[in-house]
């Protein structure tokens, strides 16, 4: 990601779980901050008529 001022965000991670068409799961770091740790990002997706409805969760989180 880059902000407007040029700061450029970087993440890595791994994926942990692909289960397509349903889920898909990955861990998630922040690369110029050391002290952050991995969290979890899990997407789930549900088809809702002509679309799909999808569910994030981020867990692992240092703090609410």
């Amino acid at each position: 990601m880059q902000e407007q001022s040029g700061t450029v965000h970087t993440v890595s991670g791994e994926y942990r779980e692909i289960a397509a068409p349903e889920k898909l799961a990955f861990s998630w770091r922040w690369q110029r901050h050391i002290d952050f740790p991995d969290t979890l990002v899990t997407e789930d997706f549900r088809s809702v008529g002509n679309s799909t409805e999808v569910t994030l969760t981020y867990e692992l989180l240092p703090n609410e």
